[in-house]
């Protein structure tokens, strides 16, 4: 399924955030900053290769099945940091298992943090799953979560494309120009910015960038 716009290596498995001097971003700063422990992200890394370096090449499910295995050893490790559940959604995806993707999402809002792009990615599962209305009310909570995370990360290039990936979605494409034009007027020399809106115009074939009523 080719959902995603942004490829999955743009997500930051530091979590290393510009700081905010907003105090209520204060509490959201310390969580993203925190070091992740050795032993969990050599297991998360291990399973971004399994995912991308072997399934990608050789499109084999047997590897997205190792990478699951790993990302799984990774939150037994320390179920409550998020880049492991992250992962492990997308393979889900990959490999057309809606319910453990919305499972798996679930999990993380539970034991680690909201995320906005795992909102999004549930909100397109349900989609696809014919539940409209759940989709609608995730919807409506990533946006929120999506304006907080921008008041409290302003210059973070990798969360304001995938912002502008949601409202693509979400509002469609209209919107979601205006949004990228913005954002390339500010920051007139990024390429990433530039190569996203160009995306968004083309729309190749495949790629879900707004919201169709279809589900399979």
């Amino acid at each position: 399924m080719k959902y995603s716009i942004i490829p999955i290596l743009s997500f930051i498995i530091s979590f290393c955030f510009p700081s905010c001097s907003n105090k209520e971003c204060d509490c959201l700063n310390k969580t993203a900053s925190e070091e992740l422990p050795a032993e969990y992200k050599n297991l998360v890394n291990r399973a971004i290769f399994e995912f991308h370096g072997k399934y990608y090449k050789e499109n084999n499910i047997i590897y997205l099945d190792s990478a699951l295995f790993l990302l799984n050893q990774a939150i037994q490790f320390s179920p409550r940091l998020l880049p492991a559940y992250y992962y492990k959604s997308i393979v889900y995806e990959s490999k057309g298992d809606l319910l453990s993707t919305i499972e798996t999402i679930d999990s993380a809002m539970k034991n680690s943090y909201p995320n906005p792009d795992m909102l999004f990615s549930k909100a397109r599962a349900l989609d696809h799953l014919g539940r409209t209305k759940e989709a609608d009310n995730t919807l409506i909570e990533a946006d929120a979560l999506y304006s907080k995370w921008i008041n409290c990360y302003p210059d973070s290039i990798n969360l304001i494309g995938t912002k502008i990936e949601f409202t693509a979605y979400y509002k469609g494409k209209k919107e979601a120009l205006k949004e990228a034009n913005k954002y390339i007027e500010k920051y007139p020399d990024n390429d990433f910015l530039v190569g996203l809106r160009d995306f968004i115009i083309e729309e190749p074939n495949g790629y879900e960038i707004t919201r169709k009523d279809q589900t399979y």
